[in-house]
């Protein structure tokens, strides 16, 4: 009976980790407030309530937009998960080698490692996104204090207006920029008032 026991309470603890079709929803759906927050925070530093200029499709995209605008951040994301799998598997075989323990122990210690795993992982992603928002914000902000943002992109208007600016974001709907010499963001509609938007060499 009591074998039995422990086998049962042994199943329910190897049970304990999620199957990989309930992980990457749950994984996608914190990349995605992962990508609200950190917007939230680099436009609200800047004067910006992204969220009223944001769309169901954006907030959805968010992740994607995230992770193809700085190499660096896919390469945070594989690099720690698997830095930390490779340690967590590290201290599993030292803990299998100790053969004084009980098993029931090392089952303990494997669940308690797997759950540190993907604390510590959520923890390094989430530092990393929040980071990126609040350092490109500061920076963003320095200068526009200061004045010295050089344009680097040519927006080309409806109307054939052109003009000089650095374009700081953009979304489905609207696109965010500072004029040239100018010290706050500017916000216009994309679709039936800018034409063209083009790349200028960079001053800096």
């Amino acid at each position: 009976m009591k074998q039995e026991q422990e086998q049962n309470e042994e199943q329910k603890k190897e049970n304990i980790t999620l199957p990989i079709s309930e992980i990457l929803p749950l994984g996608y759906l914190y990349l995605i407030v992962l990508g609200i927050t950190s917007d939230s925070i680099f436009y609200g530093l800047l004067g910006v309530n992204i969220m009223s200029f944001s769309s169901i499709l954006d907030v959805l995209l968010s992740p994607v937009v995230q992770l193809t605008s700085n190499i660096i951040i896919p390469i945070f994301i594989i690099l720690v998960p698997f830095i930390s799998y490779l340690t967590m598997q590290f201290i599993k075989k030292v803990n299998d080698k100790k053969k004084l323990e009980q098993k029931k122990n090392i089952i303990n210690l494997n669940v308690s490692l797997r759950t540190s795993w993907l604390i510590f992982t959520a923890v390094m992603v989430f530092l990393a996104f929040i980071g990126l928002g609040v350092g490109r914000a500061v920076a963003t902000k320095e200068r526009l204090e200061n004045g010295n943002f050089a344009a680097r992109n040519k927006l080309t208007f409806q109307d054939g207006k052109t003009v000089e600016v650095r374009i700081t974001g953009n979304n489905s709907s609207y696109i965010f920029y500072v004029s040239k010499g100018g010290k706050s963001v500017i916000i216009s509609p994309i679709q039936d008032n800018i034409t063209k938007i083009e790349e200028l060499e960079s001053k800096e």
